[in-house]
């Protein structure tokens, strides 16, 4: 169906912003805010693990300067309020933060705390920063607000990052609209999406623990097929203990949609997928190959424009996970699925410094699988509440979804 829509401008380089939030940058700004609210402002985080030559001196603020000169996404600052709010790029240069003595093995959350030691501060401009764990095997890990990036906007940024230490040009950015403005642009079909409660993956609640956890593996690559994999065992795993209708969500790159677009700003729209009992994986292949011809991510429901008009601690209150209501959360999907890559391993090297592993760290509050396919190989990580992960359900998800996989 044709949408009515001012013709998106030509790509060219821009260096500076100055717009409105849109809906979906707002939501990602609330979280956090309210008093009650128990959940952590929501952050992307990218992990590169290397090798770093003996003889190797990376200048890696002077680099980060150059990524943030060329991208204005890096230097994004909150002003106004409600349906005032809006970015302009007069924030921060975003810093290094050196830790030379950090021991984080990386396959799990335990001793990770160390990555969000420094608040990030949308009002102060202050919305990402770089941090260089280790001497020679480092660690390189990138954080921003969601608000103001997305995950294929980080990995734009470690390409940049990567380009300067190279020496080579900076490609910066080349996109002055929003993706609120590429949806509405994009011809699409309604998803038609039914409300229900979908099962979770291990079943009902238990225990009153807050937060969550995370873990970490491999798989070799390639890996034909392996999002509706994915789904697909995820939804069989939900089957032993419930029969209903198991929903995926998936968050996809509308950048597919604009050859040859950069940009660190958000443009990632949801996708939901819903498998009924006995869908085989041929089903899912092809429901989810349906879906994205008809571009249902980019249907965008106008509706979220109101989400504007309330306070950011307001908005939070309402939608966040609060110490009355974490033990009895009412998600809309079973589990999030999202999947980056796969990039080739020079991308992310230079100056003396080989990568060997890229990953993004998943979210906690819902299941959450992030999968990040890097040369040769994918890492998975799956997220996961206490709540839902206690008495070994967490441990029993991972087991099954690794033998399905590797199998």
């Amino acid at each position: 169906m044709a949408k009515k829509s001012a013709p998106l401008p030509p790509l060219a380089p821009v260096r500076e912003i100055d717009r409105r939030l849109t809906a979906a940058e707002y939501y990602h700004a609330c979280v956090g805010r309210h008093p009650a609210t128990i959940q952590a402002p929501r952050e992307i985080v990218c992990v590169v693990e290397g090798e770093l030559a003996e003889d190797a001196q990376i200048d890696w603020q002077a680099a980060l300067d150059q990524v943030a000169t060329a991208n204005p996404g890096l230097r994004l600052r909150l002003h106004g309020q409600r349906r005032q709010a809006g970015w302009r790029s007069d924030g921060q240069m975003p810093r290094v933060r050196w830790l030379p003595d950090q021991q984080w093995d990386s396959h799990s959350n335990t001793d990770a705390e160390f990555i969000y030691a420094t608040p990030l501060s949308l009002e102060e401009g202050h919305s990402c920063e770089l941090i260089i764990v280790g001497r020679k095997k480092l660690q390189i890990i990138f954080r921003a607000a969601h608000a103001v990036m997305d995950g294929a906007g980080v990995i734009h940024t470690m390409c940049e990052l990567f380009r300067a230490i190279r020496g080579e040009p900076l490609l910066g950015t080349n996109a002055t609209y929003s993706d609120v403005e590429l949806m509405r642009q994009v011809a699409s079909t309604p998803a038609g999406l039914k409300h229900f409660r979908p099962p979770s993956v291990t079943g009902q609640s238990q225990g009153t623990a807050q937060g969550g956890l995370w873990r970490r593996f491999t798989l070799p690559g390639p890996q034909p097929h392996l999002v509706p994999r994915i789904a697909h065992a995820t939804a069989e795993y939900i089957r032993q203990s419930s029969a209903e209708v198991v929903r995926i969500a998936m968050p996809i790159n509308l950048r597919r949609h604009v050859p040859g677009i950069l940009a660190t700003t958000n443009f990632t729209s949801m996708l939901f997928l819903d498998i009924a009992p006995k869908e085989t994986l041929e089903d899912i292949k092809r429901k989810l190959q349906e879906k994205l011809e008809r571009n249902e991510e980019t249907n965008y429901p106008e509706i979220l424009e109101l989400i504007r008009f309330l306070p950011l601690p307001w908005l939070d209150r309402i939608v966040s996970l609060n110490t009355k209501n974490y033990t009895r959360p009412r998600f809309m999907e079973s589990a999030v699925l999202s999947i980056g890559g796969p990039l080739k391993r020079s991308m992310l090297s230079g100056g003396g410094f080989r990568a060997d592993t890229l990953f993004g760290l998943p979210q906690v509050e819902n299941t959450f699988l992030a999968i990040v396919g890097f040369q040769g190989k994918f890492e998975i990580l799956i997220g996961m509440p206490h709540i839902y992960a206690s008495n070994g359900r967490f441990e029993d998800f991972l087991e099954f979804l690794k033998q399905r996989l590797q199998s």
